[in-house]
Formats: C-alpha cells, structure tokens, sequence
C-alpha cells in the first residue's frame, strides 16, 4: 500500500506518522518522563507510582543552605503530565495505569 501511494504521488504514510508523532506534545512529555525514570530507576526495574514520586519529589541541602528537590527535570515531567493540583498522586497513578495497565509500572513495556 505505502509504495503504491507512493508511487501514485502522494506523500508517503510512514513520513506523515513520523510527522505527526513528532509534533504530538503529550508524546513529548511522557518521552521526557519515561528518559528520566530510565536515568533514575533503571530500564528494567518495575516500581510503583509511590517510588517515582518519591525520586521526584526528594530534596536536599545545596551547598548555600537552601532546600532544593534533588531531581528537578523528572519533578517538572511528572508535574506536567499528572497536572499542579493538590492531587499529584492520584494523577500520576491514573496516568501510569492508563499507559501501562496496571498499578506497577515499568518504562520500557510501551517504549520499545
């Protein structure tokens, strides 16, 4: 089919997918976030939502004394996906099951 279309002139499907995947900010995000879970948990380590959170949400001490989150980028990722209300948790929960089907997550099951 791709070749006929393509041969008839018009533009080519695997292109045009590539196309709109790309410009597909909800695919953004949850790339963004699926590339530093990857970093912090591991590929092939399932967690629950609670661990995620918890890596997103540890701070530290900076050395000038002030209190920061220790994983600001993946904290701003999930913030982004599971939305700035009150209900992170929640979100985030729904998000995961959502994508993966379940309550334990693991990055690589839709992402290969």
């Amino acid at each position: 089919m791709r070749d006929a279309l393509i041969w008839a002139g018009e533009s080519d499907p695997a292109e045009t997918m590539a196309e709109a995947r790309a410009s597909d900010p909800k695919l953004e995000e949850l790339t963004e976030v699926l590339r530093h879970w990857k970093a912090l948990v591991g590929q092939d380590n399932e967690v629950t939502v609670r661990v995620l959170i918890d890596k997103a949400t540890t701070q530290w001490t900076d050395p000038n004394g002030a209190l920061a989150f220790r994983h600001p980028d993946f904290r701003e990722a999930l913030l982004r996906i599971a939305g700035k209300g009150g209900h992170q948790r929640h979100a985030s929960g729904q998000m995961a099951r959502r994508e993966q089907g379940q309550g334990r997550v693991h990055p690589t099951r839709n992402d290969q």
